[in-house]
């Protein structure tokens, strides 16, 4: 996609993650880096551990690298590299060479906004690590999740307060659905956004990725690379027969032993004694992929079963499956990282706080099978104000951390702020206290078996006033609506549904408003290695 416009100005304001109250203790105390924690995870992200990191995969061997690209080779047929991808692929034979990487659902249209921001993490990573170890080669690589079936996850998108939605049959790998049916999709999302320069755009982009004789993988990495090709990224599918080859000695070990259950569990249940598991393992953490579905493979005494299908196997019918058909066994989310790492010489993988917890779960599955366990780098988040929002916040005198705030807060502290009497009722709470302190003083020399009365009279007087209170709230907000109109308004602009912005809201929003200078602003003001989450607001 290509446009020249003058550039947009936007302020780039930090805070802390805590100071959202979006983000839980797990990954609070990663980035706060815990000692209770540090043994899930090997190194903290930062330049000594990425060099640490160089010299641990340094044994990653030529024939590997061959394979990975010869595959990626492959894969790239039929779409236009620039002279960067190129590069980055042809680079990747030289045992100089590493990765650092993200992946992520194929979203219809991308879906939410972090889909992006995570791609332009990694990319500026590889930019700042080739600038420190320019003895080293660092390319950006997308991991495309092409064998995850759960369709209702990834079939729609948010655009213009419009739900955009592709209806079709599912229950395969989604990266191997056609797209008859997502033609649709594309009419609708034409009539919501209208007529104009970049709406065409998109749509023809749309049109020309998610083309019927494409599947949903191509069109994704299509997409993805008509966004950042020019940045040198590679996309990579991992649901390719010759890569899942190399695998085989552990998805044999999986299905003979219950190898990666038993290692991922013993890590999960000390990680439980402090912090939740993200997911929990299985006694066989494969899948059976087939052109009818991907089934769940589960094994009942001497049998193995594809849960959901006609698909059942002795142990020996099984493993001479597994290896003449390595590309029909698809590790789940708990296996698939190990997969992911035993095919790339990769350094780091970035993520959101969702992810890097299932992968504090790991780090035992990995030393189990002398894979490197990689740097864990938490993805950038952001919050996008545009000059409308940035006035309304300004008029409204609300800081920028004032934002992260539910709307019912601020108008409270804003009332509070306007009004010449407390709204606490304090002074009332404490005159009742001071009332039943004495009836409950009464009742000890007297009858004892009142105090329970005392107490229950206590806290049904303490109820009623604290109803008044909020009707008191209430019939001031009345007053004051034109500010809670606004203050609700701007909430419900920067935080869609009551959600992030970056968790909801898509990409097309922003091209339409700011055209190429969106993907630009992103990639500019992503960092790398400075753990904050960013405002970034039209000047």
């Amino acid at each position: 996609m290509e446009e020249k416009s003058q550039k947009i100005l936007f302020r780039k304001t930090q805070i802390e993650y805590v100071e959202t109250s979006y983000f839980g203790k797990l990954i609070l105390d990663y980035l706060d880096q815990k000692k209770e924690l540090q043994a899930f995870y090997d190194g903290f992200p930062s330049l000594i551990e990425f060099k640490r990191r160089m010299e641990l995969r340094s044994s990653f061997s030529l024939d590997q690298r061959r394979l990975l690209h010869s595959v990626l080779k492959d894969q790239y047929q039929g779409v236009r590299l620039s002279q960067k991808s190129s590069e980055s692929l042809d680079k990747l034979l030289s045992d100089q060479t590493f990765t650092v990487v993200t992946g992520h659902q194929l979203c219809l249209f991308t879906g939410p906004l972090y889909f992006l921001f995570k791609i332009a993490g990694i990319i500026r990573q590889a930019e700042e690590l080739n600038k420190a170890f320019p003895e080293a080669l660092i390319v950006p690589v997308f991991w495309m999740a092409t064998e995850d079936h759960d369709f209702e996850e990834v079939n729609h998108a948010h655009i213009q307060n419009n739900t955009v939605k592709w209806e079709t049959n599912s229950g395969i790998a989604v990266g191997r659905l056609g797209l008859n049916d997502a033609q649709k999709a594309i009419e609708e999302l034409s009539s919501i956004i209208g007529l104009g320069k970049r709406q065409s755009e998109i749509i023809q982009l749309f049109k020309q990725c998610y083309r019927p004789s494409n599947s949903l993988a191509q069109a994704t990495r299509e997409l993805v690379n008509a966004l950042f090709g020019e940045t040198g990224l590679l996309i990579i599918d991992g649901d390719e027969a010759r890569l899942k080859k190399t695998m085989i000695p552990v998805f044999r070990a999986e299905l003979e032993s219950n190898a990666a259950y038993e290692a991922i569990s013993e890590q999960s249940n000390l990680l439980a004694k402090t912090y939740s598991a993200q997911a929990l393992p299985r006694e066989i953490n494969l899948f059976y992929l087939s052109p009818y579905g991907r089934f769940r493979l589960e094994k009942k005494g001497d049998r193995f079963y594809a849960l959901g299908s006609d698909n059942v196997f002795s142990q020996q019918e099984m493993l001479q499956e597994l290896e003449s058909y390595p590309e029909r066994f698809s590790p789940n989310v708990l296996l698939r990282p190990l997969y992911q790492e035993s095919i790339l010489p990769n350094l780091a993988y970035t993520g959101g706080g969702g992810e890097l917890a299932y992968w504090f779960q790991l780090k035992a599955l990995f030393t189990r099978f002398s894979v490197s366990f990689p740097l864990l780098v938490l993805r950038n988040s952001f919050l996008w104000i545009d000059k409308n929002s940035a006035r309304k916040r300004q008029e409204l005198n609300l800081n920028l951390s004032d934002l992260f705030k539910s709307s019912d807060a601020i108008i409270e502290e804003r009332i509070r702020e306007n009004t010449s009497f407390d709204f606490s009722l304090s002074e009332f709470e404490d005159g009742l206290n001071q009332i039943f302190d004495g009836l409950e003083e009464l009742s000890k020399q007297t009858d004892k078996s009142m105090q329970s009365a005392v107490a229950a009279q206590r806290q049904k007087q303490l109820n009623g006033l604290n109803n008044l209170k909020k009707k008191l709230l209430r019939a001031e907000r009345r007053k004051s609506k034109i500010l809670v109109d606004r203050i609700e308004g701007l909430e419900m602009t920067l935080f869609p549904k009551g959600q992030l912005q970056e968790r909801y809201a898509n990409w097309v929003d922003f091209y339409l408003e700011y055209g190429t200078d969106f993907i630009s602003t992103l990639l500019d003001s992503s960092d790398f290695l400075d753990f904050k989450f960013s405002i970034l607001e039209e000047q």
